[in-house]
């Protein structure tokens, strides 16, 4: 299972530009489930967060789906923003830092050094 295993990412190739562009392409929404953490984090139950978070991402959606996109990009971000139930419970800031992909990233180099170990 290792040679398997070793085989399959040995010439593995990655292209850090073109994974930024597909997260773009996303319109952000791929940083939902930073938000619904966030919002559960500061005490909302679970599902009541899921309902914001969704509501704001089937928006954002409908709207991509007009001009042949996921989402536009920036929108989930905007409308989490403009949304009294959401910012009820998140600042700018909050909100900002949910979308921060350096963020969800900084434990990546542990992660890979770990499973990796010195290469």
């Amino acid at each position: 299972m290792l040679a398997r295993a070793t085989s399959l990412v040995s010439g593995l190739v990655v292209h850090a530009e073109r994974m930024r562009t597909n997260l773009e392409a996303s319109g952000g929404l791929c940083f939902s489930e930073a938000v619904l953490l966030a919002l559960v984090g500061k005490g909302l139950p679970r599902q009541q967060a899921y309902v914001y978070v969704q509501r704001c991402a089937h928006a954002a959606l409908a709207e991509g789906a007009t001009v042949g996109k996921l989402a536009p990009p920036g929108r989930f971000r905007a409308l989490l923003g403009a949304d009294p139930d959401v910012a009820a419970h998140l600042s700018a800031a909050e909100l900002d830092g949910c979308f921060d992909l350096d963020h969800h990233l900084r434990h990546v180099p542990a992660i890979l050094h770990r499973a990796l170990g010195s290469l």
